[in-house]
């Protein structure tokens, strides 16, 4: 009995506690944000990149990351070489290289935040470790950009 009382627990403690993350589409992504009244990060990736895939596999499966992405934010990934897939963005349909270069991405990897809106926030250029992101994470899913800048919502940690 106390074997199975403690599985049960084990099980019950790791539930929606998921360390896998749910990417998606542009669209959907945007849709989703704006129903759930979540901020948005936004992946521009590409197949090619080794920062991207090391980001991929140490950043996006850390726990704190993960843990605070699948709370607060909805996530999308953009490949900016897919020339077939398409986005939809103020009223405009682009394909994805196209929407990778109108929010100025010029490099890989690029995180773009949005707010639940779809409204643009900023840019992170290049690879982001999990200690780097995590506080980053925090600043928008807590809305602090709106009344204090980074450094000083850093200091205050």
């Amino acid at each position: 009995m106390t074997s199975l009382s403690l599985l049960l627990a084990f099980l019950l403690s790791s539930a929606g506690t998921s360390d896998t993350l749910k990417w998606y589409s542009f669209n959907e992504g945007l849709a989703i944000a704006k129903a759930e009244r979540k901020h948005v990060l936004v992946d521009f990736y590409t197949d090619w990149c080794g920062w991207c895939k090391k980001m991929d596999k140490e950043t996006y499966t850390n726990q704190s990351v993960t843990g605070t992405l699948n709370k607060h934010f909805v996530i999308i990934k953009v490949n900016a070489e897919d020339e077939s897939a398409m986005a939809t963005y103020k009223q405009y349909t682009v394909s994805y290289p196209e929407l990778t270069a109108g929010f100025g991405v010029t490099g890989f990897p690029s995180t773009v935040f949005l707010n639940p809106e779809g409204e643009y926030l900023t840019m992170v250029p290049g690879y982001i470790d999990a200690k780097t992101m995590k506080p980053i994470l925090d600043y928008f899913h807590t809305s602090s950009y709106k009344t204090m800048s980074f450094a000083d919502f850093s200091a205050k940690k």
